[in-house]
């Protein structure tokens, strides 16, 4: 199956962490994010933005049955003013304080999920790649621009109810790629995704 179309909508069965402003419940201890680098590493406190060049690796799990991985050549984290939000009244309690990241060069998102925490039973897996990928914390919103490709892969367990064990049963289940040639923006508050530009879908 394999239309093209120049915008197309399509849902998710689930979001990475790095569209969660807040992890889910029951909320883990300690919620952080590892990044290693190989070049170099500048912070400007004013305007509290992280920057980490070569061979960047980003991870992020809110549950022992996930992992989230983002490689790139730079990146930028733009972090939040605890001061400026505890005098506005937000409450930072299990919030994350990133509140944007921008990545370029070679982005590979890879988000995954386990039925348990031995990670042997994969449930899905998320695969977003692009020049240039950006996240917006606060708005649970990624946007990829220029071309790029989306991989979901959905092996969670089918239980078919009596009106479709007589039919053939139409689902994502098993593994579906997107690709795109002009941008992308995926939408975590309402697990959707729109592409634009010689859309291309394949699924098996």
């Amino acid at each position: 199956l394999c239309p093209h179309t120049r915008l197309f909508r399509a849902r998710i069965p689930f979001k990475p962490a790095f569209l969660r402003p807040r992890p889910p419940a029951p909320r883990p201890p300690g919620r952080r994010m590892h990044v290693t680098w190989t070049e170099g590493m500048t912070f400007d406190q004013r305007a509290n933005l992280l920057t980490v060049k070569g061979n960047v690796v980003a991870e992020q799990s809110d549950r022992p049955t996930e992992r989230n991985k983002l490689t790139a050549t730079s990146m930028s984290l733009k972090m939040m003013d605890r001061k400026l939000a505890r005098q506005q009244g937000v409450d930072l309690k299990g919030r994350s304080l990133l509140k944007r990241m921008t990545a370029t060069g070679d982005v590979v998102l890879l988000s995954s999920r386990w039925l348990d925490a031995t990670h042997h039973d994969l449930e899905g897996r998320l695969r977003l790649a692009g020049a240039r990928i950006s996240f917006d914390n606060d708005r649970e919103f990624a946007r990829v621009q220029g071309a790029g490709s989306l991989l979901l892969e959905d092996y969670r367990k089918r239980t078919p109810s009596k009106s479709q064990a007589a039919a053939v049963h139409m689902s994502g289940h098993g593994a579906t790629l997107f690709t795109w040639s002009r941008w992308m923006t995926m939408d975590g508050a309402h697990t959707e995704v729109v592409m634009d530009g010689n859309v291309e879908m394949t699924h098996r």
